[in-house]
């Protein structure tokens, strides 16, 4: 965690001196993958305030920090916002102690623009 943590500083202090939109959120990772109870926040940065949502808080919840906690196995997409702005972040959250490879997996596909992930839960039962 100290590597992602020092990432984090030198992107972020990268952004204040090479000019970055003002209006720009700068998403550090597109997905993430948890186990149930798991935490874990979300890397991102804006000059203005940062609004979470998560599309299914029966998989993932998240707060007004970005404190994405697994609540039950599938896929879900947090939505980060500001100003006229928004980005997507998969989470993946898998069952306790399971491998990540499963049964049920999220196909994750880029969008047109490559902005956003379009995201299908399957179900190989």
């Amino acid at each position: 965690t100290m590597k992602k943590t020092v990432i984090f500083i030198l992107m972020a202090l990268s952004c204040m001196f090479f000019a970055c939109n003002k209006h720009s959120i700068n998403l550090f990772a597109t997905n993430m993958t948890l186990h149930i109870g798991e935490e874990r926040r979300i890397s991102a940065t804006s000059p203005a305030k940062i609004t979470f949502s998560s599309a299914d808080n029966s998989v993932a919840t998240v707060n007004e920090t970005g404190l994405v906690k697994a609540i039950g196995e599938g896929c879900t997409s947090i939505t980060l916002s500001s100003d006229n702005e928004s980005k997507e972040i998969i989470v993946r959250v898998i069952p306790d102690n399971s491998i990540a490879a499963c049964q049920n997996q999220c196909l994750m596909t880029p969008t047109d623009n490559n902005t956003s992930i379009k995201t299908d839960f399957v179900s190989f039962d």
